[in-house]
């Protein structure tokens, strides 16, 4: 093979491409002049499996490399690489041989770089290193984050480069949280306490023991009840009135905890104590307004406004509000956990308002709710706390056993209720999704019939096609049904040998492509579209592979995805580094989906590669890889 040095002009070539566009002409052209053209015919190896590293990385200037797995006899192709991609970027991770093949499939040629000398300029900038690190599986990149700052793979994982998210920020330190704290003794007057507000200008004062401990909280909105009641307060004192309900955190937490912890109370304000409970000492009383002067959002009193208001325009209005805030908070994968959370908790917020908007619908036209102890429950995505784009919530009910009679009545009421509810959300802005159609409202004793039927016989219903199903949660109402109904399911499960191997078998239903090439999806029969369908092929395939998991352990109250590998981590140490990288994997595919929704304008889940950066056609090639191991490691574990 001839070889030869062009300095100018593969610099000039390689700062076309990602990471080298992050580099200096001078990088560039150091790195240039290190190494060599070379090139390749067709059908020949560049390197093989388990070939001893050279001194020299690559990359294809022109023409297609395949990379294969297993021997010489059984090869498997694992990826396509064309112009501007990088060969033997493993050796950054401390390994000294080729995991995988590379073969030329078509007349190739290379740039040969110096490794030495690459790795320096990689040391230099940070968004190199942020390229980089979205070439290997995520286990791979927690290594390098224990690895020492000197060596190669602590170098991979430098500081990454990103946009800064308000979940970020941070909340008021010891003194301002002391600056908010304003309090009296039990058994003082009201009269005292609305005193010491207006003094110290707070809108919150809180009662507390000898040793100031909590005891209440008194607020304007509480002071306003008392006056608007009471002609004479002067025998009113703050233990006679002040909210002994209320809720504590420790402090030093991150903003988004706080938010979340106000949001899950349904309330606006908490108590910070030493260790987050009601047995220490009160730090200071943090309120969603004064916290959102550290965030520029305010969700806790937007879900507030949310449950309050009253029109279907005010509705519509804060769930474009509601959007807004997630999307601001959603500004890479790393975001995605927090900022599902709070969209899960607005939209939770957002159903409750509708099914009590739709039950006063129904009253006054003379239908009143059953006198049955029920719960309204929240399925699929929803229940999983994984609805953001925001999508109209697949909601039912549970409700008390009772005659024939009276469960008859029972259903047509919630069915109108939940009919009344769909056409509420679609005229605030959220249509109705293409799956379930069937109102799902069930007696205890029928739902438990529904779901053990299917554990008991899955092949037989069928159980991959009604599987979102399975992934419920409590909305309101009485939650204690809904307990009992997931107890009786853990009873169900126990006495089944099938329904785990089944809804593990199944979750190869929808397996992830191979790869990118040239603006196209290769699947992994060869077949080439021009979209991908990211929840199909890669975010149903781990929810489902995440959803065995959690079955299998009995866990029916964790249904986020996340928190089931999470707890998988913790089952099967052996299978860690997988299940973490499925995690990753999710996070980037949840993040692409919001960010194509947001840029379209239209919640959809098709991407057109094509208008992918190489960086994030990267990343998503990396989550092919970790969603393919999650489903073998599934696969062979249970089936």
């Amino acid at each position: 093979m001839r070889t030869s040095v062009i300095k100018y002009r593969v610099a000039d070539f390689l700062k076309r491409y990602p990471p080298f566009n992050e580099m200096s002409d001078l990088d560039l052209l150091d790195l240039a002049a290190s190494g060599r053209v070379v090139f390749h015919e067709s059908d020949e190896y560049v390197f093989q499996k388990d070939d001893s590293r050279g001194s020299v990385i690559w990359v294809i200037q022109q023409g297609r490399v395949h990379l294969l797995a297993g021997s010489n006899e059984d090869q498997q192709l694992r990826d396509i690489l064309g112009e501007g991609d990088m060969l033997g970027l493993g050796r950054f991770l401390g390994n000294t041989s080729y995991r995988y093949s590379a073969k030329t499939a078509s007349d190739v040629i290379l740039y040969s770089i110096d490794a030495a000398t690459f790795e320096a300029a990689t040391k230099r900038n940070p968004a190199v290193s942020r390229y980089l690190a979205a070439h290997f599986s995520i286990s791979e990149r927690y290594a390098e984050l224990n690895a020492s700052e000197s060596s190669t793979a602590g170098t991979i994982a430098h500081k990454a480069v990103t946009e800064r998210s308000w979940l970020d920020a941070s909340g008021p330190d010891g003194d301002s949280l002391r600056g908010y704290l304003v309090t009296v003794e039990r058994g003082s007057s009201l009269r005292d306490a609305a005193r010491r507000m207006k003094e110290s200008n707070s809108d919150w004062l809180a009662a507390t023991d000898n040793d100031g401990k909590p005891l209440g909280l008194l607020g304007h909105d509480i002071l306003l009840d008392q006056i608007a009641s009471n002609a004479d307060l002067a025998g009113v004192t703050v233990d006679l009135v002040m909210n002994r309900e209320f809720l504590t955190a420790p402090a030093n937490c991150a903003i988004s905890d706080y938010f979340l912890r106000m949001m899950g109370g349904r309330s606006t304000v908490l108590a910070i104590t030493e260790d987050g409970t009601r047995e220490k000492r009160l730090l200071g009383i943090l309120d969603a307004s004064r916290l959102s002067l550290f965030s520029g959002w305010n969700p806790a009193l937007l879900a507030q406004e949310i449950l309050q208001r009253g029109s279907l325009t005010d509705c519509g209005r804060l769930l474009d509000q509601s959007t807004a805030i997630v999307a601001d908070a959603l500004v890479d994968p790393a975001s995605v956990d927090q900022s599902a959370r709070i969209a899960s908790e607005l939209l939770d917020a957002l159903s409750e308002r509708m099914i009590r908007k739709a039950q006063l619908a129904l009253a006054s036209n003379g239908l009143e709710a059953p006198s049955l102890g029920h719960c309204w429950l929240t399925f699929g995505g929803s229940a999983r706390r994984e609805n953001f784009p925001f999508r109209q919530p697949d909601i039912g009910v549970v409700f008390a056993d009772t005659t024939e009679q009276e469960a008859l009545a029972a259903r047509d009421y919630f069915s109108a209720v939940i009919e009344s509810v769909a056409e509420l959300f679609s005229g605030a802005g959220l249509p109705r999704s293409n799956g379930q159609t069937d109102p799902r409202c069930r007696s205890l004793a029928e739902w438990n019939e529904y779901l053990a039927s299917r554990i008991c016989n899955p092949i037989g219903h069928a159980v991959y096609a009604t599987r979102e199903v399975f992934d419920f949660r409590p909305l309101c109402g009485e939650t204690a049904i809904a307990y009992k109904l997931q107890d009786l399911v853990i009873v169900a499960l126990k006495a089944s040998s099938s329904f785990i191997p089944v809804l593990a078998n199944d979750t190869m239903s929808n397996l992830p492509p191979l790869t990118f090439f040239r603006g196209v999806v290769i699947e992994l029969d060869g077949a080439m579209r021009e979209t991908l369908d990211i929840e199909k092929t890669l975010l149903n395939p781990i929810t489902d592979a995440a959803r065995v998991f959690g079955y299998a352990s009995m866990d029916l109250a964790t249904t986020n995805t996340l928190k089931r590998l999470e707890h998988a981590v913790a089952a099967m140490p052996r299978g860690a580094s997988v299940l973490l990288e499925a995690a990753e994997a999710f996070r980037i595919a949840s993040y692409q989906v919001a960010r194509v929704s947001r840029q379209s304008g239209v919640t959809s889940s098709l991407i057109e590669p094509s208008t992918l950066n190489r960086y994030d056609q990267r990343r998503l090639k990396t989550a092919f890889n970790a969603i393919q191991g999650l489903l073998e490691l599934t696969a062979t574990a249970f089936y």
